[in-house]
């Protein structure tokens, strides 16, 4: 949710679907927008899907913007194929999330710099990391920026570019031609 709250000083007047496959973060989502763009989030949707799933029509948007999820997707060839699908010709796909390093020593490095941040006081417990450490090990499907290009332009995407990255946190855009 707070990608989204960043969405309306940025775009006003758009129309905006905010997807996700756990309601407990739509609703967060819901609220954050509510308290802090009440007009945007008045005209939002809700969806509670997984974006593999998604059944919009082709062409039905202009942007699609992603915040730390799309590293929970395992096939991410077919997931650009349909993203790719939704957008309008122009259109442009934008996200956030983290990203595997290119070998398995950078990996290595990125991950431990990750959990060095996390140990820091004041960030999280014993406790929450190792419910990260669980998750990350059951749910999570880490790519390489290469793959990540190759994939992407495999599925059309054009002007594929990561611009911006630390460690393991990076930010890719494209867009359909």
């Amino acid at each position: 949710g707070t990608f989204s709250v960043a969405l309306p000083r940025r775009f006003p007047d758009v129309e905006c679907v905010c997807v996700d496959a756990a309601p407990e973060m739509t609703a967060i989502t819901r609220a954050r927008l509510a308290a802090h763009a009440p007009l945007f989030a008045d005209r939002a949707r809700f969806v509670v899907q997984r974006f593999e799933t998604l059944g919009f029509a082709p062409g039905a948007f202009d942007l699609i913007a992603s915040s730390i999820s799309l590293h929970h997707v395992h096939d991410k060839g077919a997931l650009y194929r349909a993203l790719h699908e939704l957008l309008r010709d122009g259109g442009h796909l934008v996200f956030a999330d983290q990203m595997r390093g290119a070998s398995e020593r950078v990996h290595a490095i990125n991950w431990e710099r990750w959990l060095a941040f996390c140990r820091e006081p004041s960030h999280c417990t014993k406790e929450e990391i190792a419910s990260l450490l669980a998750h990350a090990e059951a749910h999570d499907h880490y790519t390489p920026v290469r793959e990540h290009f190759a994939l992407m332009e495999g599925a059309g995407f054009r002007e594929v570019d990561c611009v911006w990255r630390d460690g393991s946190w990076g930010i890719i855009v494209a867009s359909r031609a």
